[in-house]
C-alpha cells in the first residue's frame, strides 16, 4: 500500500480521497472508519478545567470511579461531565466496547488478548496498559 501526504494553500477544505484494487475491501472500510471518527469529539477536562475535544481514535479507554468519568489518552487524564451509562450508548457504534462495570476501551488500541483464571480477559494496550475483561463482557473477546 503507497500513502502520499500532500499540503497545498489552494484548498479550502482538507479531501482524502482512497484509490484501491478491490482487495482488502474490509481494511479500506476500517481505514475509513478510523479517519471519519477524528471527526467525532469528547467533550472532556483537565485538572485546571480546561476544555478539550478529544477525538475517538485518541481516547484509550474510558473509566469511571466514584461516579466520576475519567478519560484516558496515549499520555493524559481528563474528566468527563457526562455519565458513563450515556458514553457506553454514544459510542459503541465508534468502537468503544464495555470490558467490565465501569470501563469502556477503544477496541482499536488492543494490541493482544490473554486468557486469564474463570474466564476472564486481560487486554493489552499499544501504550502498555493492561485491562482486566470480567467474565460477564468477555465473549466478545472469545478466542
Amino acid at each position: 500500500m503507497k500513502i502520499w501526504l500532500r499540503k497545498s494553500d489552494k484548498i479550502s477544505e482538507n479531501n482524502i480521497e482512497i484509490y484501491y484494487n478491490g482487495q482488502n475491501d474490509r481494511s479500506i472500510k476500517q481505514i475509513m472508519r478510523i479517519i471519519s471518527l477524528y471527526d467525532t469529539r469528547l467533550k472532556a477536562y483537565d485538572d485546571q478545567h480546561n476544555m478539550f475535544l478529544i477525538p475517538i481514535p485518541l481516547i484509550y479507554y474510558i473509566e469511571c470511579v466514584d461516579n466520576k468519568v475519567f478519560i484516558y489518552t496515549k499520555d493524559e487524564v481528563y474528566r468527563s461531565h457526562e455519565r458513563f451509562t450515556e458514553l457506553k450508548n454514544s459510542y459503541a457504534s465508534e468502537g468503544m466496547i464495555q470490558i467490565n462495570k465501569n470501563t469502556l476501551v477503544n477496541k482499536i488500541h488492543i494490541q493482544s488478548i490473554q486468557i486469564e483464571k474463570e474466564c476472564r480477559r486481560k487486554l493489552f494496550l499499544n501504550n502498555d496498559e493492561s485491562l482486566i475483561v470480567n467474565r460477564k463482557y468477555s465473549k466478545q473477546f472469545s478466542i
